[in-house]
This record gives C-alpha cells, structure tokens and sequence, in this order.
C-alpha cells in the first residue's frame, strides 16, 4: 500500500504516526438520543459519571482528608452541566485550525504584495472565509488574533505551518489588553514613542514621503482615542510619556486627542523646517 500526505498537515512522518495511532470512537447522528446527548456519548463509552469522579478521588485525596467526606452522595451532573466543559473544548479544537487557515491566508496575500503583485480574487475570498471561520469559534477571537498579528507579525509564518501555540498565548494576552484600559495605554504609550522615533529618523533623512506616512499613523491613533474614553482617561496621567504638558486626573476636560493630534502638526512643522 501507498500512503499519500500533506506536508501541511503533517510536518514530518512521526506527527503522522502519533494521528493514525490514535483511537477514536466514530459516531453517527443516529446514535445520539434527544435527551442528554452528551451522557449517551460517555456511556457508549462506558463512562459513569459518578463512578468516575469517586475513582479519582481516591487516588488524588489522602485518606484522612477523604474522611470528611465519608457518607456524602455525589449526584450525577445535569445535562447542562456535562455540555459547558464539552463546548469548551470543542471551542478550542475548532480554534486551532481557524488560526491556521486565517495565517495561511494571510501569508499568501503577503507574498504576492512583497513581490509588487495584485491579490488575486480566491486568495481574498480565502481570507474572507478564513475571518469568517474565526469568527464562528468565538465572538473576540478574529480581532485578538489580528491584533496579535498586527504586534508581532512573525507570528502568521508561525501559525501558517502548524505551530499556533505562540498564536494562542499571544490572543490571550489580546484579551486582557482589549478589557484592561491600563494594558491599553501601555501599548497606546509604546507605539506613539515608538513611531515618533521613527518620524523623528526619517525627518533627519529628509524622507517626506514616510514622514507623512507615519504622521498618518500618529494622526489615527489620536483621532481614535474618542472611541476609548477609559483609554483617554488613563493616558491623562501620561501625558508627559506622550510629551505634552500637565494633565492629570484633576483635568478630564483635556481633549487628549486634540492635545496629541496639534503635538503632531509642530512637530511636522519643525521637521520641515530643519
């Protein structure tokens, strides 16, 4: 027999080794019941909930500490109960792949625009699909991921062949900026500093053509700080980090956005004028 695989599914031949090697149970629509599909799943399997759980209480608590225990009747979990952890994990199994497909995607649109060419319509449509799919494994997943992607690009070349780890730790730390206004001025702080440095480079360069890209750049995230007022708020304290004066948390009437967007047309003005 001749066996035929993909190198993009499967790095070498161990990896598919270990997935042929597994065992799995196949099931079929049919075999499910209306009621408490995700019982009738383990007991096909010969899994009792409670026996099970008391088995690894047994081996995980010492006897003394079981003793406290003694005479207490564990109840077997509702169906509601069972499905949330199943979810879960289906949530996860689905999310993989969707980073996959969105990294492959993007990467091939990547390629053609370092090489000076048009996107072609399929691979569009293949990111279209690919965003989608995201989308489909959870309601923040498609936007922390990209903006994971957006802060470290290497990333896409991480997760386009097979290693999404990286992508995974990376949309967590998305999610904990996206509902931390602190983590937000952080970043905020970070990359005004950092695309000032790089205005500030190409002004001595007397490039004007990336001086005004990146003043766009800065121009943006000024105006955007209308959408954040908690981002707005916070970045008060730091208005020295975004080198402008005073400000304070006894002056929220400071339009920031206004401040940051007039510290940029001076300082063009400067480079310019140098």
């Amino acid at each position: 027999m001749t066996l035929h695989y993909g190198h993009d599914d499967f790095k070498d031949r161990s990896r598919l080794v270990r997935a042929l090697s597994r065992e799995r149970s196949k099931d079929m629509a049919q075999d499910y019941a209306k009621d408490g599909p995700a019982r009738s799943f383990a007991e096909r399997r010969g899994i009792s909930f409670t026996e099970r759980v008391t088995e690894i209480a047994k081996k995980i608590v010492p006897e003394k500490v079981r003793g406290m225990f003694d005479g207490l009747r564990l109840s077997i979990p509702t169906s509601h109960s069972i499905q949330e952890p199943d979810a879960r994990a289906a949530h996860r199994g689905a999310l993989t792949p969707a980073i996959e497909r969105h990294a492959r995607a993007v990467d091939a649109i990547w390629r053609m625009e370092d090489r000076g060419l048009p996107v072609l319509p399929h691979q569009q449509e293949a990111l279209d699909k690919a965003r989608a799919g995201l989308d489909a494994t959870g309601a923040h997943h498609r936007r922390d991921w990209e903006a994971a992607a957006r802060h470290n690009p290497a990333l896409i070349a991480e997760a386009a062949s097979g290693r999404t780890q990286g992508a995974i730790r990376a949309m967590r730390l998305e999610a904990e900026v996206r509902t931390n206004p602190e983590l937000r001025a952080d970043r905020f702080v970070e990359r005004w500093q950092g695309l000032g440095r790089q205005r500030a480079d190409a002004c001595q360069r007397g490039d004007r053509a990336a001086d005004g890209r990146i003043g766009k750049s800065l121009g943006a995230m000024a105006d955007g700080l209308h959408r954040d007022p908690q981002l707005e708020s916070v970045l008060q304290t730091r208005r020295q980090q975004l080198g402008l004066k005073g400000g304070g948390l006894s002056m929220p009437e400071i339009d920031l956005g206004r401040d940051l967007a007039h510290s940029i047309g001076f300082g063009k003005d400067r480079g310019i004028g140098m």
